[in-house]
């Protein structure tokens, strides 16, 4: 069994001051779907409508395009800008086993629709968890989501329908479709935040039996990976 806890040199959560009481636009997209090793990593990036235009000439591509020097850089640049805000979800082994193994269980799409739908509504309550009743100041600081572009799992009608009743019909336009990370910049800086996430995550694996001593030339726990294929077969 291993051991993977969000500690990393980033927030789970930031949101700029400048996505509040405007027009904001979100994309999502994850990482590690089917790894062998690691978990799977949401990410929801999202940026102000007014300054969509200049962002995307910061040059974000689908993660998987893009080497780690590359993609470290891009990330880099995502936390230096002042204007770009993401929520990270991570769905450890364990708890996606847990949740599948129950006595009804749940599918893996339906656990990454339930963790898409959670970091939707952190960013509609303006970064936090939990819905605060607050001032009307607080309520006038929220975003106004109008605009959310997601990579799918599966159908995505169906995951449209799924999103709609998590979070009401009127929670923004949702634009659901097949590679949408290669299509549009806000996904793949989302892909870009989930993949660079997950890597960090997995670097800093931990068995929780001290006397598993297994090596960690691991790859990147996907299993198209020969390094990882290797890993796998002399363990």
């Amino acid at each position: 069994e291993c051991i993977f806890e969000f500690s990393m040199d980033w927030e789970r959560i930031h949101f700029p001051e400048t996505c509040r009481a405007v027009d904001i636009i979100i994309g999502v997209d994850e990482a590690g779907r089917g790894p062998v090793l690691g978990s799977l990593v949401y990410a929801a990036a999202f940026w102000p409508a007014s300054e969509d235009e200049a962002i995307r000439k910061l040059g974000f591509d689908d993660s998987k395009q893009l080497k780690e020097g590359e993609r470290d850089k891009l990330f880099t640049l995502i936390r230096s800008h002042p204007s770009v805000g993401w929520v990270i979800e991570e769905l450890t082994p364990k708890y996606i086993s847990e949740e599948m193994l129950r006595c009804n269980p749940i599918s893996l799409n339906s656990i990454s629709y339930e963790a898409v739908a959670k970091m939707l509504n952190i960013i509609k309550n303006g970064g936090i968890e939990k819905k605060l009743y607050g001032s009307v100041e607080d309520e006038n600081n929220l975003p106004n989501i109008t605009d959310i572009f997601i990579d799918t799992v599966g159908d995505p009608e169906f995951y449209k329908s799924r999103l709609t009743a998590a979070l009401g019909k009127d929670f923004g336009k949702f634009i659901i479709e097949k590679k949408a990370d290669a299509t549009y910049k806000i996904v793949s800086a989302a892909s870009i935040i989930a993949k660079v996430t997950r890597d960090t995550l997995l670097k800093s694996w931990e068995w929780t039996e001290s006397s598993v001593t297994l090596d960690k030339n691991f790859g990147s726990g996907y299993p198209s990976d020969e390094i990882c294929q290797k890993w796998y077969l002399i363990q």
